[in-house]
């Protein structure tokens, strides 16, 4: 019977040995030099997903690394790695490969040059797909002549309300704006490649660049990039930025639509010509356009940007969305960010600052202050401030039991044995049914009774 035992112990041992792929995307604990080498030895890719600990749309992503098919993919072709952004290491990476928001997903040959980047979330069939496409690239173009004249499909609106409010996917640009159509008549040579979305009047066509040909006129490049867009793997912006390099006069109207629909983020030449331009550009394309695209590329900055913005570049952008009060905007997102980010230093500075322009109205703000106060290492005299702020949240909400507890804590750390005594009987006298709340209360009064 024993042998038995030992025998099935074995075989179990022997198949999860054996090399079958788990149902996730099997990431190494590893940096991305050790990851080049062990792709060369082994002939595979590199995948890297790029990520932080605030970083909510990364989260979204869990799902699709543990899809099956996915996995099994990823884990026979690539060496995957997760790369935090905010650890030097990350900086280094967003230096690299020029990563602006996150989450971004690189496709790496063996030796690490960037095959694929795509900078938003991604469904599991787009995932395999990006994949499958980075591990087998189209071939080097197949140059034919024709004339006939190119029509783009018509657009599908994509964006909404909703999704500017939520910011979790990468910008779409010109979403219901249609694209400004290459040049009717093409005479030059163009290529033939099957099933994209652009038409001609006899057969479908997408120019693939030729990352060697770097010698293309403005006109190619005008056109490569309306093409290399339907690819959705980010290497429309490199020609789009070539195409600008060549461009004197951006206030043409072609250009200027150019710019509209290939404005990537609010770190570029492309968002500063247009804030710079706004009426204009409201006057060529629509301003219910202009501004969902600025509030677009603005919110996303703020929540998905790498490196997170500052005070001064926040409130920038709270101006260009048209805030009623910027700078109060400006200070929330950073006390949001100081949250997310756990860095608790200098967030009771922020936030008393944040409350000086509020003019002390914003009872959350005044809470949350008193509750970083107790929670971190506050001196003296924040806790004094914070005493004064919640026993004018006491007084003006005698009922409240979070505001007691809060005010019994900042008194139990002031020393205030009797105030913190008597706002923590006022916690149990107001609550019967919220049974944490008098957990924590009660724990609080076997502190307090401790005190001499």
């Amino acid at each position: 019977m024993g042998r038995v035992v030992l025998l099935i112990n074995f075989l179990f041992i022997t198949v999860l040995l054996s090399g079958q792929a788990p149902g996730y995307v099997r990431f190494e604990p590893i940096e991305l030099d050790e990851a080049i080498t062990r792709a060369k030895a082994t002939g595979k890719k590199i995948f890297v997903d790029t990520y932080a600990p605030w970083c909510v749309p990364c989260k979204k992503l869990y799902p699709v690394f543990r899809d099956r098919n996915v996995a099994k993919y990823m884990n026979d072709n690539y060496i995957s790695i997760k790369i935090n952004m905010d650890t030097y290491k990350g900086k280094e990476i967003s230096a690299r490969y020029h990563v602006a928001f996150l989450p971004t997903l690189l496709f790496l040959e063996s030796d690490g040059r960037l095959r694929l980047s795509i900078d938003r979330v991604v469904t599991k069939e787009e995932m395999l797909a990006f994949a499958q496409t980075a591990m087998h690239p189209p071939q080097r173009r197949t140059i034919v002549e024709h004339t006939s004249k190119i029509k783009p499909i018509e657009q599908k609106e994509v964006t909404s309300e909703s999704q500017v409010a939520e910011i979790t996917t990468k910008p779409v640009q010109s979403e219901a704006q249609p694209i400004e159509q290459p040049p009717k008549e093409v005479t030059e040579q163009e290529v033939i490649i099957q099933d994209q979305q652009y038409t001609t009047d006899e057969e479908r066509i997408l120019m693939i660049f030729d990352e060697d040909n770097a010698e293309m006129s403005p006109q190619e490049l005008y056109r490569e990039t309306y093409f290399r867009m339907q690819l959705m793997d980010g290497s429309h912006w490199v020609t789009a930025s070539k195409y600008l390099e060549t461009q004197q006069d951006w206030s043409d109207p072609k250009n200027m639509r150019f710019i509209f629909d290939f404005v990537r983020s609010t770190n570029s030449p492309e968002y500063n010509y247009i804030i710079e331009n706004r009426e204009q550009f409201n006057d060529l394309i629509g301003q219910v356009q202009i501004d969902r695209t600025v509030d677009i590329l603005a919110y996303t900055r703020l929540n998905q940007g790498i490196p997170r913005p500052e005070l001064d570049e926040a409130m920038m952008l709270y101006v260009h969305v048209k805030s009623p009060k910027p700078k109060l905007s400006a200070y929330k997102y950073i006390i949001k960010r100081q949250i997310d980010e756990e860095s608790h230093d200098n967030i009771l500075n922020t936030i008393n600052s944040y409350l000086e322009i509020d003019g002390y109205q914003d009872k959350k703000m005044l809470h949350l202050f008193g509750d970083y106060a107790v929670s971190t290492q506050a001196k003296k005299k924040e806790l004094i401030t914070a005493k004064r702020y919640l026993s004018a949240l006491v007084e003006e909400e005698a009922n409240n039991s979070n505001y007691h507890l809060t005010l019994a804590r900042i008194y139990y750390k002031l020393s205030n044995k009797s105030k913190a005594t008597y706002h923590s009987n006022q916690v149990l006298s107001l609550e019967s049914d919220n049974t944490e709340l008098k957990e924590q209360t009660t724990k609080l009064i076997e502190q307090i009774n401790t005190m001499l």
